[in-house]
């Protein structure tokens, strides 16, 4: 069985897989990554993969917590039957790579936007030949409120409400943000469904993604393990 790991900037999500097969998935926040090793050590393991956006620290950890040497994801030219467009394929993050690899194959190969709603908000597109062609970052829906509590006097940070009119500044506040959060993906996707002449799924993962899919026009397929997906056809890719 291989060991998927999945490191975040808060927790850490991880689970067994048999091929691209996904076991249950697990979850545990930064300070009990010591308690892993004790619970690892008792598994099945027989390989180990991980994606990391959470530092070097992190990957210690994890790596003395292993039974076997992790194999860190690191965007290329090219993996999971992606071709990477990015001018830089090093300076991709490693979760983004990872999530786009793993929709396009829930996809079944297919042309899809891949959109993570968590303290950052990104949008890829991958076409419909596996050529994954980059995408945008923007604040994500409690950074945009904390920057505008931050950079202006009158504002607060707005536990507020979703408006389709809000009538007071707190609900004004979050509905702004909720709708150009939404829009963003909306506008991405219209945008690639007319380059591609084709209509296209979009996958929204993310802490917030129920929360921004209210708001979209078109339901969106929300799948929370996108990153784990990945790695699990790239480690199928790498025994093969």
């Amino acid at each position: 069985m291989n060991l998927l790991i999945d490191a975040g900037n808060t927790r850490v999500k991880w689970c067994l897989a048999n091929q691209h097969q996904l076991g249950p998935i697990h979850s545990v926040n930064h300070p009990d990554l010591p308690e892993l090793a004790a619970l690892w050590s008792t598994l099945a393991i027989t390989r180990a993969y991980g994606c990391n956006v959470a530092g070097q620290a992190v990957a210690e950890q994890l790596s003395r917590a292993s039974p076997h040497p992790i194999t860190w994801l690191r965007p290329s030219t090219r993996a999971g039957g992606l071709s990477n467009a990015y001018l830089d394929p090093s300076r991709l993050g490693a979760d983004r790579w990872a999530a786009a690899i793993g929709a396009y194959h829930l996809n079944q190969q297919q042309a899809c936007v891949v959109a993570h709603a968590g303290t950052a908000l990104t949008i890829d597109c991958v076409d419909h030949t596996g050529h994954f062609l980059g995408g945008t970052i923007t604040p994500g829906l409690h950074l945009m409120r904390d920057s505008l509590a931050r950079g202006t006097a009158q504002l607060p940070y707005a536990e507020g409400h979703w408006q389709a009119h809000p009538n007071n500044t707190v609900d004004a506040i979050y509905s702004g943000c909720l709708n150009a959060l939404a829009d963003s993906i909306y506008g991405n996707l219209l945008r690639f469904e007319a380059e591609q002449n084709r209509s296209v799924n979009v996958f929204l993962g993310g802490g917030d993604a129920t929360i921004i899919a209210s708001r979209l026009p078109r339901r969106p397929t929300i799948v929370d393990n996108l990153v784990l997906t990945g790695l699990a056809y790239m480690a199928e890719e790498e025994s093969s």
